[in-house]
């Protein structure tokens, strides 16, 4: 029987296996004895940091990549686009020695694996931009190898160095290995969330066993937290002599920025976070919030929020732009309903089985709300899967506009897929090992179950059970820095968020901005997970900041600029295995990705076009879940 994801998988995908080389961290003894996952909220907050003075910041040894792990991505690229795949030219690699404990700065080191693509025009050249795709456990080395060239503005990338890296402990930086593939986190959870007594007896066994599974590597487990890839940061701001750090980081990078703006105010140059955690929340809860840190930020509200904003748009443009339209709120809830009651088993003669149930359907619904302009992909999903759930077999063609038929279940196979058995997936291990460390969490799993029962909406167990594991997790969080996060920083930050995020709720832009002095906020009214290429007054404001690391002289509230249904032609060139491949679609590996670029390109005047292939070639590698599982980030 195939097991489907757990949610507590991390949703961001990272291609390949650890082999740049790493160094060798001589394991700190095993405590004595148990100790908390997070210190009492009442602790007094730490106070701004200087990392303990290391005798000499090494330089950076940039040199020509060689990433041999990725050949059998880039092959299967290859396959998919018809189109020779190769590492980026020009790009830059090295490993970057840190101390594995920072307060001991003599002690074990452990390598962080960076990538640079260097400013266009070095006789401008302003320094350097560093940045975090979110997770925790996405992979910044990989985002910036495939995405560095859509990014930031063309003007950005003349006059800044852009370094993207993986975090300690996440894939090419010592990545924490131990639960690491999907079959072993499918062998812990074989649900996505548990819903009976028995589940939930299920769910503290293996919370104990990632727990233990995972001992080996305990002196890497005490060093995975924000606060020290924040320390992690300021050494590699020293290495490339830079003054200030100039930083982007969405989602849960923007968690990251906000540690290091608040750990060393005085050398925050322009940072930009997207996509933003609420840092209180995270970190220790606001007024007396003790919920597991999953909950605290109120994904569930915000997945809930921007489901309904679906509903409404849908009804909006009708059912010639989008094929779910007519009572979709009530449709939805019914074929929610009859998926619990009667889950569809899909057995096709050569593919393996697999169950399509409410869970499933909670899981394709989250992960398609992340980019709205594919909504109109995401109507006729729910098309298909009502019809699935009604039982009569699909016809080999469609019967009428958004009537999908047979061909359509190769795309329901292949969403299916991302959440159930995705070729590169992140690692449960590495997403556990920072969200047990950053915030105070439980220590019992019912509190998780408490969190899900209270939550909103359909999509509160998914988000509520992300952190689960965090209930048996053993860890030192000793020095964790939790707040406070109001500091006056040399640059003032750029907060920037859409208003209907389905991760990182509009509310958590709010409150970073209202507690850190002299921000200034950048609203987008729109739909879907960060600002990135949704809007061309965004992507201006974004661009002036890292250009005169200046903010603007009040807030900007932003329009979306893609619309959110349009009529999508059948797949064409470009779209399958093998077939010739569309201008530039080499760089587009989800045939979903492609095709709503082709129909940007087919619908919208080029400019707005460009936003939405700059959005689909970033947001594939950074922060797009795969599937209900979705950590914050």
């Amino acid at each position: 029987m195939l097991r489907r994801r757990s949610v507590l998988v991390s949703s961001v995908v990272v291609v390949g296996a650890l082999v740049l080389p790493t160094s060798a961290a001589t394991a700190r003894p095993d405590p004595q004895a148990r100790r908390a996952v997070a210190a009492p909220a009442t602790a007094a907050p730490a106070a701004a940091a200087e990392v303990a003075e290391v005798a000499e910041v090494p330089e950076i040894a940039w040199g020509t990549c060689s990433v041999p792990d990725l050949q059998e991505y880039l092959d299967w690229l290859e396959e998919v686009t018809g189109e020779p795949a190769e590492l980026p030219a020009g790009y830059e690699c090295a490993l970057f020695p840190v101390p594995l404990d920072h307060a001991e700065p003599d002690g074990p080191t452990l390598d962080l694996a960076l990538v640079r693509r260097p400013a266009d025009d070095p006789a401008a050249r302003q320094g350097t931009i560093f940045f975090n795709p979110g997770g925790p456990g996405g992979s910044g080395f990989e985002t910036v190898l495939f995405g560095g060239d859509f990014l930031l503005d063309p003007a950005v990338t003349a006059e800044y160095d852009l370094v993207g890296f993986d975090p300690r402990g996440i894939a090419r930086s010592a990545g924490l290995d131990c639960a690491t593939s999907l079959q072993q986190a499918g062998g812990y959870y074989p649900f996505m969330w548990p819903e009976s007594r028995e589940d939930m007896r299920v769910v503290q066994r293996a919370n104990k066993a990632v727990d233990r599974d995972c001992r080996d590597d305990q002196a890497l487990r005490d060093s995975m937290s924000t606060t020290d890839v924040a320390d992690d940061l300021e050494l590699m701001r020293q290495a490339v002599g830079d003054e200030q750090l100039n930083f982007f980081g969405v989602s849960y990078g923007s968690y990251v920025g906000a540690v290091y703006a608040n750990r060393y105010p005085q050398h925050a140059g322009a940072i930009v976070v997207d996509a933003v955690i609420d840092p209180v929340a995270w970190a220790t809860g606001r007024d007396g919030d003790r919920r597991p840190v999953a909950a605290r930020v109120g994904s569930d509200v915000g997945a809930q929020q921007t489901l309904e904003e679906f509903f409404r748009l849908c009804e909006e443009s009708g059912p010639d732009l989008c094929a779910f339209a007519g009572d979709s709120r009530t449709r939805f809830a019914a074929l929610h309903a009859t998926l619990q009651a009667d889950p569809v088993v899909l057995a096709e003669e050569g593919f393996e089985p697999f169950v399509i149930d409410h869970q499933l359907l909670t899981a394709i619904t989250l992960g398609s709300l992340y980019s709205s302009f594919g909504w109109s992909f995401l109507a006729e999903d729910l098309v298909l899967l009502e019809l699935l759930a009604s039982g009569p077999p699909l016809p080999e063609e469609p019967e009428g506009p958004g009537e999908p038929g047979a061909d359509a279940l190769g795309r329901l196979r292949a969403l299916a897929a991302e959440v159930v058995v995705p070729d590169y997936v992140g690692s449960l291990a590495q997403t556990t090992g920072v969200m047990c460390a950053d915030g105070v969490q439980p220590r019992r799993a019912a509190a998780w179950e408490a969190a899900a029962d209270s939550s909103a909406g359909y999509f509160g167990p998914a988000w509520a059970w992300t952190d689960g594991p965090c209930a048996a997790w053993d860890v030192d969080t000793t020095g964790v820095y939790r707040g406070p996060f109001d500091r006056t920083t040399a640059t003032p930050l750029l907060v920037m968020n859409t208003t209907f995020d389905p991760a990182t709720p509009y509310a958590g832009a709010l409150a970073l901005h209202a507690d850190m002095p002299g921000s200034r906020l950048v609203t987008v009214e729109g739909w879907g997970h960060a600002t990135i290429g949704l809007s061309l007054c965004a992507e201006a404001v974004r661009t002036a900041y890292f250009l005169t690391r200046q903010v603007p002289a009040q807030d900007v509230t932003c329009q979306q600029d893609l619309p959110v249904f349009v009529e999508l032609e059948e797949p064409g060139p470009g779209d399958g295995p093998g077939e010739e491949p569309g201008e530039e679609d080499g760089t587009l590996v989800d045939p979903q990705s492609r095709a709503r670029v082709q129909a940007a390109e087919a619908t919208l005047d080029p400019a707005l076009a460009a936003l939405v292939r700059q959005r689909e070639t970033v947001m594939q590698h950074v922060g797009r879940p795969a599937g209900a599982g979705a950590p914050v980030g």
